[in-house]
Parts: structure tokens; sequence; C-alpha cells
């Protein structure tokens, strides 16, 4: 398990605690963490890193579920799983975060 607080210190200009859902798997909250700066998105869940250079993202957009807001990440990587939500305790602060850095957020 990763060492969420310790996250903090990566390196990433952000960083955002929350859930996320994949193809793959379903996490909740706290079990997920997004980190960005503004080459680089990457998702850290329980056990799995997914990592999302801007180049190879086509879109980052609002996704709402019955409970949540999130933002829905996709891409071109054919090695990661195309359906990506990142499930946000505060979906304002992760947009501003995101667009602080450079990133197109609809």
């Amino acid at each position: 398990m990763y060492n969420f607080e310790a996250m903090k210190n990566v390196g990433r200009e952000f960083w955002q605690r929350g859930g996320a859902t994949t193809d793959w798997f379903r996490w909740t909250w706290p079990c997920a963490v997004l980190t960005a700066d503004a080459g680089t998105i990457q998702l850290l869940c329980a056990g799995s890193n997914l990592e999302f250079p801007r180049s190879r993202m086509t879109r980052l957009s609002r996704h709402v579920g019955i409970f949540s807001r999130g933002l829905r990440i996709q891409h071109t990587d054919s090695n990661s799983p195309e359906f990506v939500v990142f499930w946000s305790p505060n979906y304002r602060r992760l947009a501003d975060g995101l667009r602080h850095l450079g990133y197109e957020v609809d």
C-alpha cells in the first residue's frame, strides 16, 4: 500500500486524495491519489500506478456519479484501461489545480 502522505513530497505540483474507477477496478476514498505536474497526470491506487503524459491525453472532463463528481481521463495509451475516472472530494479544487498547470478541463 502506498504512503499517501508522502505524496506531498514527490515533486508533483498538485495532488489530491480520492477514489477511482477504471475498466479493471474500483477504489473508494481514500485509496487513490491523483498527482500532476505540467507534463503528466498520475493516478496511484493501492497496487496500481497509471501515468498519463500530456501528449497521450485527449480530454479531461467532469464525470457525474450518483453521489460524487469526478475527472474522466480520456487517453490514447493502449496499455492503460480505456475508462478512467478519479473521484474527487472537491472537484472545483481539482479542476482549478489542473487548469493552473495548463490543462484544459471541460
